[in-house]
């Protein structure tokens, strides 16, 4: 899982159903959605369809965007 292959990241989980101003909030208008953020701004976001090595490789490439 994402979480394992990146313990060094913050994770947070919010069920839509429950919090549906958080996803108001952040434009979220269906499940599942993951948004990875760099410093606080929005670096990518997935909807719908995606596959973990695709969450995987944004969030590699946001960590070398850190570390450059």
């Amino acid at each position: 899982m994402v979480h394992t292959d990146f313990p060094e990241s913050g994770f947070l989980y919010v069920d839509i159903k429950e919090n549906p101003e958080a996803a108001a909030q952040n434009s979220i208008f269906t499940a599942p959605a993951i948004i990875v953020y760099i410093r606080n701004s929005e670096y990518k976001r997935f909807i719908r369809v995606f596959g973990v090595s695709e969450v995987n490789a944004a969030i590699e490439k946001a960590f070398q965007i850190i570390n450059s």
